[in-house]
């Protein structure tokens, strides 16, 4: 495989559609197990064939014990049926007194909207209703209502789901949600302690996935669905699967909010690796969201453990953004600067990395946090100051700093600094391994 390059190149300012491209056939691996973190999903109890939003298909011929395989695919449907934006159940909890339901609404670029405050009483009902500038180029006015309700006597995940959508207005550019949460007065005993938790980002959608709708709502939008069949022993996924990192910024609660990795695009494959225990879901610190139609089932006996995925070298290449030049150490152990693209290569690897050709020397921080802080080529030592993570604007998102890789200053010179700074999906972000 050639040798690959980062690279930068020249964007308008206020564009701010995804930079990075992931290669078709580009792989998913999960490194060691991180300890601690937020528990994120429990897939033997919560996701269950409870959910009409998931459906389940028979395993494809490419039947590899090691791997889930994921394909994808992208259609088209009548415009009148799809709707952007999606609504996201962040944390349930129910206690025997008082309840709380914590609802988030987000966008379909993963950004937080609003969401409500806890249930403060046993037994009753919360809605949250929150109207949001839609980034549909058309402004299609949306509203959904999503009900979740807990059958008593059952432990583990046992919810209904209803959504419904009134499309009326076609001349705004606001959409709003609204969601529903209803559980009986009294004591509430689902398991030892009287206590039930669902934790888990799932993600409720409009059943056939998540949309982008196009400029003409009387004709045909493209739709990206997001859908898996089944976990376990070779099980093939039918539709386009997001990655979402849990290691990034919090919001005002404490809690991760996620922003998606990647989506993968038509045509292309990845493969996650099968536990001992038949799921690929047991690393750390990040989770795959599934949407999409119908039932899943989920396999017994999977941990709590928190999520990570992450792309192996020689997958992504060159590297372009804002200003048409490469990155370029300024010398040995020194930090990173624009200059001419030449010879300085570089390799995504399976660890998160960003290396040299010669694998020796990684893309770091040097334990600085903060907004202008340099990022260096330096020996690879496996700290977390030398991971980066994918996000969907095409940004590297730094997890030791809470920062993004940045073109200081919308730099177009040679010798424009690398730095670290606070992630805003400016040009100056954009990083496109090509």
């Amino acid at each position: 495989m050639s040798e690959t390059k980062l690279h930068k190149t020249l964007r308008p300012l206020p564009s701010l559609c995804a930079a990075l491209t992931v290669s078709a056939a580009a792989l998913i691996s999960a490194p060691a197990a991180h300890a601690g973190g937020p528990v994120v999903i429990d897939i033997a109890n919560v996701v269950r064939d409870q959910f009409p939003f998931y459906r389940t298909y028979e395993a494809s011929p490419v039947n590899d014990p090691r791997f889930i395989e994921i394909g994808m695919a992208v259609d088209s449907v009548d415009c009148s049926k799809a709707i952007a934006g999606n609504a996201q159940v962040e944390r349930m909890s129910l206690t025997s007194s008082p309840g709380e339901f914590i609802f988030t609404l987000i966008d379909h670029g993963q950004n937080e909207l609003g969401r409500d405050e806890p249930i403060t009483t046993a037994g009753g009902t919360i809605t949250y209703t929150k109207a949001v500038t839609s980034a549909v180029t058309n402004g299609v006015s949306v509203s959904a209502s999503v009900s979740l309700k807990n059958s008593p006597g059952n432990v583990g995940a046992d919810f209904s789901f209803t959504t419904t959508y009134n499309y009326s207005r076609t001349d705004s550019t606001m959409w709003s949600e609204a969601a529903a949460y209803q559980y009986p007065p009294g004591n509430i005993t689902l398991s030892p302690g009287g206590r039930y938790i669902a934790d888990g980002y799932l993600r409720l959608t409009n059943s056939s996935g998540t949309v982008r709708l196009s400029a003409d709502i009387s004709g045909t939008c493209t739709v990206k669905y997001h859908q898996i069949t089944r976990i376990g022993n070779g099980a093939t996924i039918t539709r386009t699967v997001s990655l979402y990192d849990l290691i990034g910024p919090k919001n005002d609660r404490g809690n991760p909010k996620p922003p998606q990795i990647n989506d993968m695009v038509k045509g292309g494959t990845k493969l996650l690796p099968k536990l001992p225990d038949g799921l690929a879901l047991d690393a750390s610190r990040k989770v795959v969201s599934f949407t999409g139609s119908g039932t899943f089932s989920g396999t017994s006996g999977v941990s709590k453990s928190t999520q990570i995925w992450q792309l192996p070298p020689d997958r992504l290449g060159l590297v372009k953004g804002y200003g048409g030049k490469c990155v370029t150490p300024r010398g040995q152990n020194s930090s990173t600067q624009l200059g001419p693209c030449g010879s300085d290569s570089w390799r995504f690897y399976s660890d998160g990395t960003v290396r040299t050709s010669g694998g020796d020397k990684c893309l770091g921080t040097v334990t600085a946090s903060w907004n202008g802080a340099e990022v260096r080529a330096v020996p690879c030592n496996g700290t977390v100051a030398q991971q980066w993570r994918m996000k969907a604007d095409g940004s590297l998102y730094s997890p030791a700093a809470d920062r993004c890789l940045d073109d200081y200053a919308f730099g177009t010179n040679d010798g424009a600094p690398i730095v670290l700074w606070e992630c805003n999906g400016f040009p100056n972000q954009k990083w496109m391994f090509v």
